[in-house]
């Protein structure tokens, strides 16, 4: 099998009854023999019979027209919506970066404590300036501060990169 399928037309000729009438759109010439012919418009426009009249014919293309603008003002409008979405996702974004930056800059301004008052084992692994007092759960780490954790971008272990999903105060 080649993948291909054979397709062709079927053409089926039909015998008009007695008194039948046809509407056709297009442009309607008369041939050098003197028989009026229907052929397509000059600007490149289908044309065709039926046994409709004009205004069937006219109401059914105005329903389609309709639906196909509907259908383009319902994509539109879609697109407006995921858009917009888009947008207040990234000023939610920019927000929480922004609060995250006065957090950093807020415990920067508070005292931290002097070298010889911590030692490097109990020193918070984020900003090396203040204690650990905060256990990390479920991993159960100990390694920040509860300010540096509260500045974490997003709310995973320094360590082991697990989602935290509670903090528990180390006194």
């Amino acid at each position: 099998m080649s993948g291909e399928k054979p397709t062709g037309l079927l053409e089926t000729e039909e015998i008009l009854p007695v008194g039948a009438i046809l509407t056709g759109l297009g442009k309607l010439v008369v041939n050098k023999d003197g028989v009026i012919a229907l052929q397509p418009p000059q600007n490149g426009c289908k044309y065709f019979l039926s046994l409709a009249g004009y205004e069937d014919i006219l109401h059914e293309q105005e329903t389609i027209a309709s639906f196909w603008r509907e259908a383009a003002l319902l994509c539109g409008a879609l697109g407006a919506l995921v858009f917009c979405i888009a947008l207040y996702r990234a000023y939610q974004r920019h927000k929480e970066k922004k609060r995250t930056e006065e957090g950093v800059d807020e415990m920067q301004t508070l005292c931290p404590l002097s070298d010889d008052e911590i030692s490097s084992e109990r020193a918070c692994v984020i900003c090396i300036s203040r204690l650990r007092d905060c256990v990390l759960l479920p991993c159960g780490h100990v390694c920040c501060c509860f300010l540096c954790f509260q500045a974490l971008p997003y709310k995973l272990c320094p360590i082991c990169r697990c989602h935290i999903q509670r903090v528990v105060p180390l006194h």
